[in-house]
């Protein structure tokens, strides 16, 4: 069948309730970074700028982009002296900060959480970040997103519920989890050495909403292929049970198998 048009939106106050641990867990590839005065760094994927903010606090100017205007016009708010722009990553290579021979390149890109929603073609993207980096060693990338396996029973129940009511569920999947290997070669064929890429279980515990909150804010392009919130909520609710026994303890806590992928690499 045909699928209809995702229109799938960020919700900026959705996300700080059931997502606020994705900032707090961030703090490691930000000391990777080790942002210096003086510096320019571009953040991709900056979402509200909790993150972004702290890279601007030690001294370096820092540029925000997200896809999401929403999420754009919350970071204007949590970090209001910020610079910040809507951009999807995919359209890096076609920015002033790409093309234009007189705009000064950045001696960081950096990343959190937001490259695995990157899932059209990930190359593209890893291209236009070279693109906007100083060249010859000069230029560093330091990200953390999604690898291989994760979320992944949560993964499967959303692909197996959607495809038992018609849909191809593999195809309305927003994610992008490659294995090291795989994003070691995209790297190398994208202008990039020294390349370090850790790959991480990071068991995540999940806000008091648990996994209907962490649904409600990052399933919703499977739930925008349903016709009526009545079946968003039975499926919602579908997983939740199918899940309980394995992810939900005795107290009630929930726990996702987050795997990341933590990269390093500079510019040839």
């Amino acid at each position: 069948m045909v699928e209809k048009t995702k229109t799938f939106e960020w919700n900026p106050a959705a996300y700080a309730s059931n997502a606020s641990f994705v900032p707090q867990l961030g703090a490691p590839i930000l000391n990777i970074l080790s942002p210096k005065q003086g510096e320019r760094i571009f953040d991709i994927g900056c979402g509200d700028a909790i993150l972004t903010s702290k890279i601007a606090n030690a001294g370096a100017t820092v540029i925000g982009t997200d896809a999401s205007p929403d999420m754009i016009a919350q970071a204007r708010i949590v970090h209001p002296e910020g610079e910040y722009h809507v951009l999807d990553g995919h359209a890096l290579v076609t920015t002033a900060w790409a093309q234009d021979p007189d705009t000064e390149k950045f001696d960081a890109v950096f990343s959190n959480a937001a490259l695995h929603w990157m899932k059209a073609d990930p190359s593209k993207v890893a291209s236009g970040i070279r693109s906007i980096l100083k060249p010859a060693g000069k230029g560093r990338f330091v990200a953390e997103f999604g690898g291989f396996l994760n979320c992944a029973s949560v993964h499967a129940c959303l692909i197996n519920a959607l495809s038992r009511r018609g849909h191809d569920g593999k195809s309305l999947s927003p994610w992008y989890f490659p294995s090291p290997d795989e994003y070691r070669d995209i790297l190398d064929k994208n202008g990039f050495t020294e390349i370090k890429i850790q790959y991480i279980p990071r068991p995540t515990i999940l806000p008091a909403s648990g996994l209907k909150g962490w649904l409600d804010t990052f399933a919703m392009s499977f739930m925008d292929a349903l016709d009526s919130d009545e079946e968003r909520e039975a499926v919602k609710r579908e997983i939740v049970e199918e899940l309980r026994p394995v992810l939900c303890d005795f107290r009630g806590n929930w726990t996702l198998e987050y795997w990341r992928l933590r990269i390093e690499a500079v510019t040839l």
